[in-house]
């Protein structure tokens, strides 16, 4: 590799085409954080319009029948026999419009199978819109990692609710399968309300002003906030209620008793009428502005940032430009997405300040500005064998099942590329040691720069061997056999591993060839042969 300038320049242009190939073909598409994942799924079930208590309490127990029985059951692998994995704990809450429901999975490796059979079992509801989650350590337990929430805003509210079911119907096209929560749950304007429309000519009569009538309304209905008082340091909110206790029927509101200053104590149907109509439940509003947030978690095979492409393409940017959305309304991307983008801006600009900063050192040194280039050109070839350890570590893992093992994916995640910051500084400490060594045998020993370069070699084989072999045992149970709270560090160890191990057979080989074609054009001046004369 060193012998002839075509050879040595052979090798560097096939290692770099090598490069440049795995870094275009092979580096994969990123996700924002690792999923941190608990041996725990979270199920929501969301009521239509006209539901009660009774009826959702009757849909949750639908449900649970199939899994309190697996309480406390001995974790199994799932056959026709027992379909469902076996569950630590089942917790649930019933209201009128929603069910909330957390159970422990007693297999952390089964989550995902019982991830599919609890939305399996709530999508089957009629009438119910259901979304199911694995727990997580980041984000919070509802896809908060890979969760891309789309903002649809407008100013008129059925043509934004109108928008917000097409976007519904078409994140489930774009994706196979996908978990997708709205906020809010309904996105229909069907939610019964009852409007109080008062008689402020008859109002005024009586003495009641107009924030006086909304106050005690809020009194009988939810609690009317007074104000608030500290108890050592607890600070304490004080609420008006009504003693006769929550209204359990529409009519009961006409005959609610309101003090007037004018007419003493009158009935409510005396200043105002009641009408009834439907609704939204609730309205939200973002920078002042009328949204609903559809919440969409791809498929665990769509890294996000190709969802992120696909939601862009073709829902922000196709929907509004076939003309299935109004002009009127505004789409805009948020979550995972947004703060995957700003984490990987902030990584790259480290990154390349690390690389600033390594390259100064070595410069100060070895007194020299050139040979730190030399020793950083092993960086890119460092980082395409990190990229190629991680893609044949998902090759290997997602075969795993075919032994009876399971099978797991490592996505490449934010932590996953730290990795790359710590490749500076271990990838360059093996070309350290043949660099400094070659210019010393040239510099100070004579030596042609054949001799010197395969001097260096085979002195600094022995240590490059060493260091690489003892940390690569060091890293391998982690890359290898992650246990839980270590597989979050399961891809930076992977990255690191792969990248000496690459950066290693690079050091042997590239390195060389580099240097053989370098110092022959710019080598280091020879210190010259010190003449002696001999005296008779």
């Amino acid at each position: 590799m060193v012998a002839g300038f075509a050879r040595s320049l052979s090798v560097i242009v096939a290692v770099l085409l090598a490069t440049a190939s795995i870094l275009y073909f092979l580096t994969p598409k990123t996700e924002y954080l690792p999923e941190g994942e608990e041996a725990k799924v979270f199920t929501m079930m969301f009521a239509p319009p006209g539901y009660n208590i009774n009826i959702m309490k009757e849909n949750y127990q639908a449900v649970e029948r199939d899994f309190s029985p697996l309480v406390g059951a001995t974790p199994k692998p799932l056959s026709d026999d027992q379909p469902i994995p076996a569950i630590d704990f089942s917790v649930g809450f019933v209201s009128a419009s929603r069910v909330f429901a957390v159970r422990g999975v007693a297999d952390r490796y089964q989550t995902d199978d019982f991830l599919a059979v609890a939305s399996e079992r709530a999508e089957a509801l009629p009438g119910l819109r259901t979304f199911s989650s694995k727990g997580s350590i980041f984000s919070g337990n509802f896809g908060g990692t890979r969760s891309i929430n789309i903002d649809i805003s407008g100013p008129d509210l059925k043509a934004l609710f109108d928008a917000g079911l097409k976007v519904f119907l078409k994140s489930r096209q774009v994706f196979e399968n996908p978990r997708v929560r709205s906020n809010p749950s309904n996105l229909t304007l069907g939610q019964p309300l009852l409007e109080v429309r008062p008689d402020w000519e008859r109002a005024a009569e009586l003495g009641i002003e107009t924030q006086d009538l909304g106050y005690m309304l809020w009194a009988y209905s939810d609690g009317a906030y007074v104000d608030e008082f500290f108890l050592d340091d607890d600070e304490i909110d004080i609420f008006l209620y009504s003693t006769a206790g929550n209204i359990e029927q529409p009519q009961d509101i006409e005959s609610l008793l309101l003090y007037s200053p004018n007419g003493g104590v009158v009935p409510l149907s005396a200043l105002a009428r009641l009408e009834e109509t439907v609704n939204t439940e609730t309205i939200r509003r973002v920078d002042g502005d009328r949204t609903i947030t559809l919440s969409v978690i791809p498929p665990a095979n769509v890294p996000l940032e190709t969802g992120v492409e696909r939601v862009m393409e073709e829902i922000v940017v196709g929907m509004k430009a076939s003309g299935e959305l109004p002009p009127d309304i505004r789409l805009d991307i948020s979550g995972a997405s947004d703060q995957l983008t700003a984490t990987r801006d902030a990584l790259a600009s480290n990154f390349l300040v690390a690389v600033v900063i390594a390259y100064l050192l070595m410069a100060a040194v070895f007194s020299h500005w050139g040979y730190p280039l030399l020793i950083m050109a092993s960086l890119p070839v460092g980082i395409s064998g990190g990229i190629v350890g991680l893609s044949v570590l998902n090759l290997i893992g997602a075969n795993l099942d075919k032994i009876g093992l399971y099978a797991f994916t490592q996505p490449f995640d934010m932590i996953t590329m730290l990795g790359f910051l710590v490749l500076i500084g271990t990838v360059v400490n093996n070309p350290i040691l043949i660099v400094e060594l070659t210019a010393t045998h040239l510099k100070n020993h004579g030596m042609n720069v054949t001799d010197a370069i395969t001097e260096a070699v085979r002195i600094r084989l022995r240590p490059i061997l060493m260091s690489t072999i003892t940390t690569v045992a060091g890293l391998s149970p982690l890359v290898f056999n992650p246990g839980a709270g270590t597989e979050l560090y399961c891809g930076l160890g992977a990255i690191v591993l792969f990248g000496l191990l690459f950066s290693m057979i690079v050091t042997l080989t590239f390195m060389p060839a580099l240097l053989a074609v370098v110092f022959r054009g710019f080598g280091p001046q020879r210190k010259p042969a010190t003449a002696t004369t001999a005296t008779t």
